[in-house]
């Protein structure tokens, strides 16, 4: 944090009487110009006193004054993960006025850790018998859930007819009553025992996106919901929606939705709820928002259809709606409940179907589309999206232009290629969701030029390809915060640099949501391609490239070659000669670092540093580059490493062992994801119980892969320290990290 001056730099040639400064400007501002040089010391030694004052407090002084408070104060040091270092420091003494507290270990395990963390005490949630003098009949207050039935009892068995306690069995804010377990505690999942503390953590970014037209579905002609069937995102594949505090379900959002009718139907216009305007999620109708008793939420896994006998063709099975267009509430015995003035209540038509685990729509009035503002949760921030991409380098003065909703792209590229003189510098912002107005089909990039097509703050803009690429001698290109729906195609000479960008696998999906073209390349390079390919926070699908005309450097990025026929896909390889195959060609050189690899890798050279290898590794020259830190599988021909996995543990295992021990060894230090589709929550993510060597075992102490930036290693490690501190005499702590479960 740097502290603000509270004064005005000094200015010491103005305090100088007016005849010096008339002689000084008579003989050349020599005096003038010594003075500006005394004025800029004057000033830092002016901005160092200042910040002596800053320094002593918590919320104004620099990061390197942290540790130091907090040795005032007695804490430990902590890893420095999102800035917790200092938030942990300033809540030192309230922490400890509040030791041992339920709810302070959960604020504290939140800070230390940056997640959003739920504390239970596991010996609440342990069943017991009952003893006729002291008869106990419910458990704990339900501070954590909204309930529907709010007589559930937390003691004895499972409350199975009560929904919301059913829905949330297993998942983070589980009330269901446990026997005890006596196993030794760990991070695979809560343990019920009377000296046990569970945090559950959620520990997924959620990302908001605003005013988005929903993505149309094409089902068969005469499926009931035939051009009223649409997807929330751009992916063209289910999409959980997320709220401030994880996953939406849907028997919340079902009861949120059921309050705000019920407060219409009495005459009120409560529409403060997870739906609406300050809500999760929020559907517009042009610029009309849709209230929230006109949304439906229920399961559309068939899009809202059953099936049944068609009553003019016996034995045929049809389609049928199972969605209804409008509520008509009635009490217990069927009779329709009264409105605010007496009457029947009217029925409540419903303008929008939706289904929070999948982001599935169903739209039943109007023809045009409607809009919605949701949020979608990603485990790290990579790959583009409506986040903050920091580090951009600067371009100088370069001739700029904006693409706004409903802009044409093509038309702007157009204006780019008329541009006149030696070396132009281009930067051209996509400040919209949504697609260009033209379909994009080439960018040229002249010599000597350089090219920027920059997503605009917090936009995540989607080009449908082929996108064509003209390059020519030191021409270079940069695409940050886009994501690419096909493929690249390369002519000439080319320096592309991907930062915070999505070369999608599969380059795009099919109505059902799987993968249309699961084995064809992200980039599609010409014979003349001279290709220097740098890759930064990014999603890039299957490389397969001329070895004598590329070379690829990655960071913190995902390559991922989608399963061919049940096994890996290659993920970077030679491009095969013409009419030939890919077996006798190398990709060119490869670097990578703190990189994830789904499929099989062949290069022919190689230098890799924390990254994660999930298939076998094939270098053609071995003998060059190293590989470090990182996970190389069994079977691999790779350069010579240096402390990679599961190397590393088979020496520890030692010469003697056979080779039963040595296949169980390697199948358990394998990586174990919780996901490997790209847009799942939990993408790439390492599940809690991969093996320590994998997930703590980069350099640093984090996770190899391109989740190394995430540091949920050192998190954990906050949290045990600073709860041996505060837990109360003779508890323990458990974690369990939670995956995206609506």
């Amino acid at each position: 944090m740097t502290p603000y001056p509270t004064t005005l730099k000094p200015d010491l040639h103005a305090l100088l009487p007016a005849v010096h400064r008339i002689e000084d400007l008579r003989r050349g501002r020599a005096l003038e110009a010594l003075l500006r040089i005394l004025s800029d010391q004057a000033d830092l030694v002016r901005r160092d006193v200042e910040g002596l004052y800053d320094d002593l407090f918590i919320d104004t002084c620099t990061d390197w004054v942290v540790p130091y408070l907090g040795e005032l104060v007695g804490t430990r040091p902590l890893h420095d993960v999102d800035q917790s270092r200092r938030r942990d420091v300033a809540r030192t003494i309230q922490y400890r006025r509040r030791k041992g507290i339920l709810s302070m270990l959960e604020g504290l395990a939140a800070d230390v850790t940056g997640w959003s963390v739920h504390a239970a005490a596991e010996f609440e949630r342990l069943g017991w018998s009952q003893h006729l003098e002291h008869v106990r009949s419910h458990g704990p207050p339900p501070r954590w859930s909204v309930r529907i039935d709010p007589q559930a009892s937390l003691v004895g068995a499972a409350p199975v007819r009560c929904a919301d306690v059913m829905d949330n069995v297993r998942g983070h804010l589980d009330p269901t009553t446990r026997t005890v377990d006596v196993r030794h505690h760990g991070r695979d999942g809560p343990r019920p025992h009377p000296r046990n503390v569970t945090f559950h953590a959620l520990p997924h970014k959620d990302l908001e996106t605003r005013r988005q037209f929903l993505r149309r579905v094409a089902l068969a002609p005469g499926h009931p919901y035939h051009g009223r069937a649409f997807r929330i995102g751009q992916l063209d594949a289910d999409l959980p929606l997320f709220g401030t505090d994880g996953p939406l379900r849907s028997l919340v959002v079902h009861a949120d939705l059921e309050r705000a009718r019920k407060a219409f139907l009495a005459g009120g216009v409560d529409e403060e709820g997870l739906v609406g305007p300050r809500g999760a999620l929020q559907f517009w109708d042009g610029d009309d928002p849709v209230p929230a008793r006109a949304v439906h939420v229920m399961g559309l896994g068939d899009w809202g259809t059953v099936d049944v006998e068609d009553e003019g063709d016996p034995g045929n099975v049809v389609k049928a709606s199972s969605v209804p267009g409008s509520l008509r509430y009635i009490d217990h015995g069927g009779a329709p409940l009264p409105g605010p003035d007496g009457n029947d209540a009217p029925l409540v038509p419903i303008r929008v179907t939706v289904d929070v685990a999948t982001g599935r729509v169903i739209q039943h009035s109007g023809a045009r589309r409607m809009r919605v503002t949701y949020r979608r949760g990603v485990p790290a921030l990579l790959g583009g999206g409506a986040y903050r991409r920091e580090g951009a380098r600067p371009l100088g003065d370069p001739w700029q232009a904006t693409v706004g909703p409903g802009d044409s792209l093509a038309t702007v590229l157009n204006e780019w290629d008329a541009l006149q003189g030696p070396a132009p510098v281009g930067l051209i912002t996509v400040d919209t969701d949504e697609e260009p107005r033209d379909a994009l089909t080439s960018i040229n990039v002249p010599e000597d030029a350089e090219l920027v097509v920059r997503a605009g703050p917090m936009k995540w803009p989607h080009l449908r390809g082929p996108v064509h690429v003209h390059g020519a001698p030191n021409a270079r290109l940069t695409l940050d915060g886009i994501c690419v729906q096909g493929r690249l195609r390369i002519d000439g000479p080319l320096d592309l640099h991907l930062r915070h960008s999505t070369l999608m696998p599969g380059l795009r999906r099919k109505p059902d949501g799987s993968l249309k073209h699961p084995m064809a390349p992200a980039i599609e390079p010409a014979d003349d391609a001279d290709l220097k390919l740098r890759i930064d926070h990014s999603v890039v699908g299957p490389l397969r490239l001329d070895p004598d005309m590329t070379r690829v450097h990655a960071t913190d990025s995902i390559l991922q070659a989608p399963e061919e026929g049940g096994g890996p896909g290659v993920a970077f390889a030679g491009r095969p000669p013409s009419g030939g195959t890919g077996s006798a060609t190398w990709g060119g050189p490869l670097r990578l670092e703190r990189c994830t690899v789904f499929g099989t890798v062949h290069a022919r050279t190689l230098d890799a540093s924390e990254t994660l290898f999930v298939d076998p590794v094939t270098v053609e020259r071995r003998q060059e580059g190293c590989v470090r830190f990182s996970h190389v599988p069994h079977g691999s021909l790779a350069p010579r490493g240096f402390r990679c996995q599961p190397a590393g543990e088979e020496e520890a295992l030692g010469p003697q062992a056979g080779q039963e021990a040595l296949d169980i060894l390697r199948h358990r230090v394998a990586p174990i994801f919780v996901s490997r589709r790209y847009g799942h929550p939990d993408y790439a993510r390492l599940r809690p119980d991969t093996h320590p060597a994998v997930r703590e075992g980069a350099e640093d102490g984090r996770s190899m892969g391109a989740h190394h930036m995430l540091g949920d290693p050192l998190r954990e490690q906050n949290l045990d320290a600073r709860m041996e501190e505060y837990l109360p005499l003779g508890r323990r702590h458990t974690l369990s990290i939670h995956e995206a479960r609506p």
